[in-house]
């Protein structure tokens, strides 16, 4: 039981490039966005190299990391996964007006119960 928790000794529990502050997953391809993110955070940041993950870092205070994780969370995990779903990256806001109305038409109109209502047993 103990064993299932322990590391496997690699440090590194999925392929592909990992975080160098919380050692998840890391997108491949980073978007310019991330890439800043990074980059400010490496700069306030120190190397701590662990086996299995040489490009580790450590910042003080840990919080610091929190936007530039949430971020790469968002592009290796979400944004393939919307992709894969068929959801728009961008959203058209100039059709986005008319597509709420037709909705809470809908909505409306399907939400509706016909005919009089039960009331304490009295119909």
């Amino acid at each position: 039981m103990v064993s299932e928790l322990l590391d496997n000794g690699d440090g590194n529990d999925h392929p592909g490039p990992q975080c160098p502050y919380c050692d998840d997953a890391y997108p491949g391809t980073p978007t310019k966005h991330l890439q800043d993110l990074r980059a400010t955070l490496d700069a306030h940041s120190r190397p701590c190299p662990i086996p299995g993950h040489p490009q580790r870092r450590s910042v003080n205070p840990v919080t610091l990391a929190t936007s530039h994780c949430a971020h790469h969370r968002l592009e290796h995990d979400v944004i393939p996964l919307t992709r894969k779903q068929g959801w728009p990256l961008s959203i058209q806001f100039d059709l986005l007006h008319a597509r709420i109305l037709d909705f809470m038409e809908s909505f409306l109109t399907s939400s509706m119960i016909p005919g009089p209502r039960c009331s304490l047993g009295h119909c």
